[in-house]
């Protein structure tokens, strides 16, 4: 096992973290236990958004797939939901404090699971007429209808990004672990807000044309290029305190922050190039319209 000075077993393994996982794991289960499989046509569409099949047909109102209503389905949402919850306890138990005492790679790697899995694992995983349940509350509704439009949910999520990684910034997150707490919330809801348009489980939101989340994909996976490509030809390490605890671990510090740079690239693009990918090969005459 890596020897990490200064961090004793409680601090590494959070069992606190782990208790609230398993609480969450209770409390879905509470929820979503008595649900059937999805028997209608906006279940399904939201269902495959997730995991596409061969035998999906095409939904009139937004293109698109339409997978067979069933158990495998329930099952599937199941899956992905505790999934996202072993995921949620790396990110916030073990992988936290290799981020905010050791390692820059280990901060993108949280920030990237936080950012681009963990919402679609967690919060679209659950079945929309349990999200309507909660949207019938007046106050999160007018939230997410406000945040959830394309333009400003794409610039506050890449610029909530991009801003977590400017120096002073990061090194203030690493010093004050409520403050690293706050902003790894915040992204996680911004992503829920940047992802909504391509998602969009729900009728009563306007769904974009298959042209239009094209176009979003591919703005998106350019947005952060500037800083990524910084961290990456830089010759000195950005930060002083990542750098300092690299060298504790026998990290090199430069290094570390290329590995990182690279990993926020090849993560964005595989995520943002299979979406696109899906897109594009399911387009037809009405990709710029619905």
């Amino acid at each position: 096992m890596l020897h990490l000075p200064g961090v004793n077993a409680y601090a590494f393994w959070r069992p606190d973290v782990l208790g609230l996982v398993l609480l969450i794991a209770v409390l879905y289960l509470v929820l979503t236990g008595g649900r059937r499989a999805p028997d209608n046509a906006e279940e399904k569409m939201f269902s495959a958004a997730l995991s596409p099949t061969d035998s999906e047909v095409a939904s009139p109102r937004s293109g698109r797939e339409l997978p067979p209503a069933g158990d495998k389905l329930t099952w599937r949402w199941r899956l992905a939901f505790f999934s996202g919850l072993f995921i949620l306890y790396i990110t916030m138990g073990p992988l936290a404090t290799l981020a905010e005492q050791f390692s820059f790679t280990a901060y993108v790697l949280q920030m990237v699971l936080g950012s681009l899995i963990l919402p679609w694992l967690l919060i679209f995983s659950l079945p929309p007429s349990l999200i309507q349940q909660l949207l019938s509350i007046r106050w999160m509704h007018r939230i997410l209808a406000t945040f959830t439009r394309p333009i400003p949910a794409m610039i506050v999520f890449n610029a909530l990004l991009s801003a977590t990684l400017v120096p002073w910034v990061l090194d203030a997150l690493i010093r004050y672990n409520w403050l690293h707490v706050l902003a790894q919330n915040l992204i996680f809801l911004a992503a829920i807000f940047f992802w909504w348009p391509i998602v969009n489980p729900l009728p009563e939101f306007p769904p974009l044309t298959r042209g239009q989340r094209i176009l979003y994909i591919a703005y998106s996976s350019n947005f952060m290029m500037p800083i990524i490509v910084l961290l990456f030809i830089s010759t000195t390490s950005w930060y002083p305190l990542l750098a300092s605890g690299a060298r504790e671990i026998g990290l090199n510090p430069l290094q570390d922050q290329q590995m990182g740079a690279l990993l926020m690239l090849l993560s964005m693009y595989i995520i943002y190039g299979s979406l696109a990918f899906r897109e594009f090969v399911h387009h037809d005459e009405s990709v710029w319209y619905d």
